[in-house]
């Protein structure tokens, strides 16, 4: 497929079972290098499939401190195994240099953008709570309606 897989021992020895070829890294509780949280700190990594094989509390620890790490960096991250098969599923049908990068809007029409979402938010809070503040809903000079009465304007 063209990629560079990394794997603790566990699943590097089962990709080498399957010949497939995967750099040993070692677990974050383990003190040896190369580790993973080593790796995911200088971001070597695009992407982050994290799926917990047991719940041993050595385990577990090691898998949280993965994902807290990938989430800190910003690395994607899938924990689910339905969702991760499906994903390998469909990059084996694809070549990477046929994948593009598209912006949002070439995917969410203009009318669905999340800012029209924050402005019709904005307009739902209850009527009595608006009338409270004195407020209109279209108003949003003071920032958006609150619905506790202890709001004061000056």
């Amino acid at each position: 497929m063209g990629v560079n897989l990394f794997a603790t021992e566990g699943t590097a020895a089962f990709l080498r079972a399957n010949d497939v070829e995967s750099t040993l890294l070692h677990w974050p509780a383990d003190s040896r290098s190369p580790n993973t949280l080593e790796y995911l700190g200088q971001r070597k990594f695009d992407l982050v499939i994290n799926i917990p094989k047991n719940s041993h509390e050595e385990e577990l620890t090691n898998d949280y401190l993965i994902r807290r790490k990938a989430a800190d960096f910003g690395i994607p991250l899938i924990t689910n195994i339905q969702l991760a098969q499906r994903f390998v599923e469909a990059l084996s049908k694809k070549c990477l240099s046929e994948l593009q990068i598209k912006s949002w809007q070439e995917y969410a029409p203009a009318e669905r953008t999340p800012l029209r979402r924050v402005e019709q938010a904005r307009c739902c809070a209850p009527k009595n709570a608006r009338e409270r503040c004195g407020e209109s809903p279209f108003d949003n000079s003071r920032g958006p309606v609150r619905a506790d009465a202890s709001r004061k304007h000056s």
